[in-house]
């Protein structure tokens, strides 16, 4: 069952945008570096707005929505003291990065990420 605001996502790519803008809305930002603590598959695949869907898909999907420019690091503002940083941000249909929760995968992405499931 979706969490209240979060539509249910149907695809991978639908999945890690979902988890991106529920992160974003609450302020938190996640990481594309494997070796961080926030990194954006292992902390969306433990989220419920992932419906299951596994940390190593999560994993590809960002890889190809990174290619697709559907997502980017950019800098997010973080803390008390509005910290710039790092952080994985969707991009919006003209192109600008930032806090866009309602972007969508392109139309073809599914196909890109396959029987990775």
């Amino acid at each position: 069952m979706p969490t209240a605001g979060v539509a249910a996502a149907s695809s991978p790519a639908e999945v890690f945008l979902a988890c991106l803008a529920a992160m974003t809305r609450q302020g938190r930002r996640v990481s594309a570096s494997k070796n961080s603590i926030n990194y954006a598959p292992k902390i969306f695949a433990r989220m419920p707005e992932a419906h299951g869907v596994r940390d190593k898909v999560l994993e590809k999907t960002m890889e190809i929505l990174f290619t697709a420019d559907a997502i980017k690091v950019g800098d997010v503002w973080d803390g008390p003291q509005r910290k710039q940083r790092g952080g994985i941000v969707a991009m919006s249909e003209s192109g600008d990065a930032g806090r866009h929760p309602d972007v969508k995968p392109p139309n073809d992405i599914d196909d890109d990420i396959g029987n990775c499931q």
